[in-house]
């Protein structure tokens, strides 16, 4: 028969080793703090005007998404000047939990139609939320994006968005060697 002591004794060694062993175990990261899908990373474009409008008036016009790893930015009317986008003031967004002004965007996982929402709140643009979702078009791969404007979707503003290969920018004169 065991005395209290010895249950005592024995009970004790168990947390403590259950908690040192728990401490030594790999901590995992939250399902939160994660990286941006490599589906959906890189520098996509999408026309965005006439250029004959008058906003540029030599120059096209498009919207630009770049996701990276961990951040992002997006300008709504930007221009290739140069070998470079221009950013339209458009800030770096880095990758959070929470939409913070000018510094951080969320992103979400799939809904049941496939769309990641991209939310975000940039003092350079008047969208504050996309949904994006990887497409085939015409056997080329291309990311739909539904923009939002204070909260609301715009349908006429779903756009088909490619990545500009260094082909595409030379025979569209983007290109300046």
């Amino acid at each position: 028969m065991m005395t209290h002591e010895c249950g005592l004794k024995k009970i004790g060694i168990s947390v403590a080793t259950m908690v040192a062993l728990a401490a030594l175990m790999p901590v995992t990261a939250s399902a939160k703090a994660r990286v941006v899908p490599k589906e959906v990373q890189g520098t996509w474009i999408h026309w965005n005007g006439d250029p004959n409008s008058g906003w540029f008036p030599r120059e096209p016009r498009y919207s630009q998404l770049h996701l990276m790893k961990q951040t992002m930015w997006f300008s709504d009317g930007g221009v290739y000047l140069n070998g470079k986008w221009t950013r339209c003031g458009a800030h770096t967004l880095k990758l959070s939990n929470k939409v913070k002004k000018n510094k951080t965007f969320t992103l979400s996982k799939r809904d049941k139609a496939g769309y990641r929402t991209v939310k975000f709140n940039d003092t350079a643009s008047t969208i504050n939320q996309l949904k994006v979702k990887r497409v085939r078009v015409n056997k080329k791969s291309r990311l739909r994006m539904k923009f939002y404007e204070n909260g609301q979707v715009d349908s006429k503003k779903t756009a088909n968005a490619f990545r500009p290969s260094k082909t595409w920018l030379l025979n569209n004169g983007l290109v300046n060697d």
